[in-house]
């Protein structure tokens, strides 16, 4: 039976923008309102075309019926706790390190922990 829904959607920015939307399911919901764009633009506080990437579908108490964020949301907040824990790992390396007689001295670490290394440098700004 189709109903009306309250659709949300979320972007970078901190905007919310609200549509109705008539359909058989909140997945039916979520599919439609992807493709109206242009009504959340309008709905929006600001006329800038943001990716939209949070979207919340309600039925007409306000109860959430589903909720979904893409890919590019889901990375974006959980990032932060990413690059934490991947340094704690690597910071509990041991670098291991072979003195040979002759002086010479070979790095034996991990190619995982030199490439992990090398990403937090530059998430951290001190590589380019």
């Amino acid at each position: 039976m189709t109903q009306t829904y309250q659709f949300q959607a979320r972007c970078v920015r901190s905007f919310t923008a609200c549509i109705e939307i008539e359909a058989d399911t909140p997945d039916e919901v979520l599919a439609n309102a992807r493709l109206e764009h242009s009504e959340l633009i309008a709905t929006a506080q600001d006329s800038e075309s943001w990716p939209w990437d949070e979207f919340t579908v309600c039925d007409q108490s306000g109860n959430t019926l589903l909720h979904v964020r893409d890919e590019e949301a889901r990375l974006r907040d959980t990032a932060p706790r990413l690059l934490e824990v991947l340094e704690r790992a690597v910071n509990a390396q041991v670098k291991h390190v072979l003195r040979h007689s002759d002086g010479m001295v070979q790095d034996l670490t991990p190619e995982w922990v030199q490439q992990a290394q090398h990403l937090i440098a530059i998430v951290r700004g001190k590589v380019r």
